[in-house]
């Protein structure tokens, strides 16, 4: 059985990359929904607005964590770990796959002011997003089910990324 599962979640830009890494450094076996949302064959064409809604219609609204687990599992005996890391989930029904996959989770929403995410974007984007295009991202990420772990009742942790990196840094290795 796995000692601690921890979904770490929010908009993109805050931290949760960081997050991640602070986990693996840790002992956690960690896997990136994003990552494998990226290298996703299905993203060939793009994401636009609508491709969210045909992934959700077409393979389910947790087939991404769906694959994150398969690959964990496929990889790794996750039972050898201090726990496992999950960066991160968008809806209900990943965070239902999780649980059923691995136990109780703990999910922690970082929270970064806009202007902190943008600037963390346009050091790690080729391609940066500008402040308009992000909040437009961040609306699409939220309405997909995003929103529900940003409310107090959605998460069971929040970390706030407003400062330095020491700051943060200590804030995720007392959660972790």
């Amino acid at each position: 059985c796995v000692v601690s599962t921890i979904v770490v979640t929010g908009l993109s830009g805050v931290g949760k990359t960081t997050a991640t890494r602070l986990a693996a450094e840790a002992g956690y076996l960690t896997v990136s929904v994003g990552d494998l949302f990226e290298k996703s064959t299905l993203v060939k064409d793009g994401i636009d607005d609508e491709f969210n809604t045909r992934i959700h219609t077409e393979r389910g609204d947790d087939y991404f964590i769906r694959l994150a687990i398969e690959r964990l599992y496929q990889r790794h005996d996750v039972d050898e770990h201090v726990g496992v890391v999950i960066d991160s989930i968008q809806t209900v029904a990943a965070r239902r796959a999780v649980s059923s996959a691995l136990g109780p989770i703990k999910i922690v929403w970082i929270h970064s002011p806009v202007a902190d995410r943008v600037q963390r974007l346009r050091q790690r984007d080729v391609n940066p997003l500008a402040r308009r295009a992000l909040l437009q991202r961040d609306l699409r990420e939220l309405n997909y089910g995003l929103a529900s772990f940003a409310t107090p009742f959605g998460h069971d942790v929040c970390v706030a990324n407003d400062t330095t990196l020491e700051a943060f840094t200590r804030d995720i290795r007392a959660v972790l």
